[in-house]
């Protein structure tokens, strides 16, 4: 039998283990026992996975906590760290040095403030070994301070953000801290051109020791309302040079603030042509300003594009060899169905898509829908094995992806685009030999016809991925499974055996 376009084959063990999908296997998908589908920060360092995001902790006041966990390579917590002073780690807020963790975020706390910004070094083992707060008791003018990130250079750290006097006049926020000296400078930056700043999204050291810093500048003139800007300055703070890229006629609302020093020097902005369909289009600049080359992503919008879906880039990576990684999300649409998928692809340094993959799970093979994604975290392997951190927005759980350097994974046919994976509560995988389940619809008891005898597990799932009855078989052609005492309703039943996956949805009368 041959595999449909919507199915793969995966050889798996037979024992009944619903929460380990790939734990063996050098590349994997599965959903790591966070519990929060808004994990935003992904660092690697030889060993181990570095995950930071927020949480809800207290439920009375609504409020949210930052949490630091630490994964080994296959994605198993080793621990977890909550900090209820903190809102939330946004962005890049983990530095990693040795066996120390860097990592910066902002008080818990909204409205005006002076307890702004927070910064943390713990070490590997999850022990606290330094909680500094900057009181900012001077600046009543601001409102609630924001942090984006934090850089780590020599013994000095850069914690980046934004405030805002009012509703519109943003202000660039970096708080300098020397670590051994405790020394501190505040800086302060303004626009000076527009109406509306959105400044302190990204900040990236170059190779002369000094830092640039991403803003975005609204309301310019009438007629060109947006560009990025790129803010130069020295370690000391001082202002060498703005850059800025491409005007655009509309702002770059729910386009990523992402920014990217290259290899070669050059730099690499997510900027966008639309802001009513979202077109993304990456724009490579030298040092001087000049703009290389734009690649646009195509217009999902437009009739001849519908069925292609949106594609949005969330994180880079530059690597050594001048090409780029980019991450993000794929909005389905059109003949794609509903969902949205995990976006992964590599691009030449001259601007050249050289491959793209997208990555989903089923939720409903008949009607097209699919789990819906977002992907915050990207990171490289000390192997060059690519790792996506991504949440689920339906489970609410946190998802580790693991592929090799060309964005593949074991057992699947990485020359297709859409790579659908196999999942703990879904599969549409064939076998190699026929598989009939009867009575479908059924009143309870069901006959499994194998076509040979075989071993393996059979399992029944409901539609929230929970895992409701489990049954070993051993060399058998046909097995009997009994339901009755489920609830009227739709499941999934699920086998696996030395052939392979097979997933059949069942009616329950």
């Amino acid at each position: 039998m041959k595999i449909s376009f919507i199915s793969v084959v995966l050889l798996l063990s037979l024992l009944c283990n619903p929460s380990e999908i790939f734990a063996q296997e050098s590349t994997y998908f599965k959903r790591v026992p966070i519990y929060n589908n808004r994990s935003h920060i992904l660092s690697v360092d030889s060993t181990d996975l570095y995950v930071a995001g927020r949480m809800l902790c207290d439920t009375v006041q609504n409020l949210g906590c930052m949490y630091v966990a630490r994964l080994d390579q296959e994605g198993e917590v080793i621990w977890k760290r909550n900090f209820p002073w903190s809102r939330a780690a946004n962005r890049n807020a983990i530095e990693i040095r040795g066996d120390s963790l860097f990592i910066s975020g902002h008080g818990n706390t909204s409205g005006n403030n002076s307890e702004a910004y927070h910064f943390l070094i713990m070490n590997t083992d999850g022990d606290s070994l330094r909680h500094k707060v900057f009181h900012y008791d001077l600046l009543t003018q601001y409102k609630q301070f924001y942090n984006n990130g934090i850089v780590l250079s020599g013994n000095d750290v850069f914690i980046y953000g934004q405030t805002s006097e009012d509703d519109f006049t943003g202000v660039c926020v970096i708080q300098k801290y020397n670590f051994i000296t405790e020394e501190e400078n505040l800086f302060l930056y303004y626009s000076e051109i527009g109406n509306y700043y959105s400044p302190g999204w990204n900040l990236t050291e170059d190779e002369h020791g000094d830092f640039i810093i991403l803003n975005d500048v609204y309301e310019i003139l009438s007629g060109i309302n947006a560009a990025r800007e790129l803010l130069k300055i020295n370690r000391d703070g001082e202002i060498l040079k703005r850059l800025y890229g491409p005007t655009r006629l509309t702002p770059h609302s729910l386009i990523a603030e992402e920014f990217n020093i290259l290899s070669d020097g050059n730099y690499l902005i997510v900027d966008h042509i639309d802001y009513d369909s979202f077109v993304n289009e990456l724009v490579k600049m030298d040092a001087a300003g000049q703009i290389l080359w734009t690649y646009a992503y195509p217009n999902h919008s437009l009739e001849e594009n519908l069925d292609i879906g949106y594609k949005g880039v969330g994180k880079m990576i530059s690597l050594p060899d001048g090409e780029i990684l980019l991450s993000g999300t794929r909005d389905r649409g059109g003949d794609l169905g509903t969902g949205q998928d995990i976006y992964l692809a590599r691009m030449s340094s001259d601007g050249e898509i050289l491959w793209e993959h997208f990555y989903n799970t089923i939720v409903d093979a008949e009607e097209k829908i699919y789990d819906t994604y977002y992907t915050p975290g990207l990171a490289m392997m000390p192997n060059g094995d690519i790792l996506i951190l991504a949440g689920d927005i339906n489970s609410k759980k946190t998802i580790l992806l693991r592929v090799d350097h060309n964005g593949c994974l074991q057992n699947y046919n990485c020359e297709e685009e859409d790579i659908l994976l196999n999942d703990s509560k879904v599969d549409f995988s064939e076998l190699e030999y026929d598989v009939n389940v009867y009575p479908n619809p059924t009143l309870g008891n069901l006959l499994i016809d194998l076509g040979i005898r075989s071993s393996g597990c059979i399992e029944i799932y409901d539609l929230q991925s929970q895992l409701l009855k489990s049954y070993n078989f051993n060399n058998q052609n046909h097995v009997a499974f009994d339901i009755t005492t489920l609830p009227s309703g739709v499941y999934f039943l699920k086998m696996r055996s030395e052939k392979g996956l097979f997933v059949k949805k069942i009616i329950k009368e």
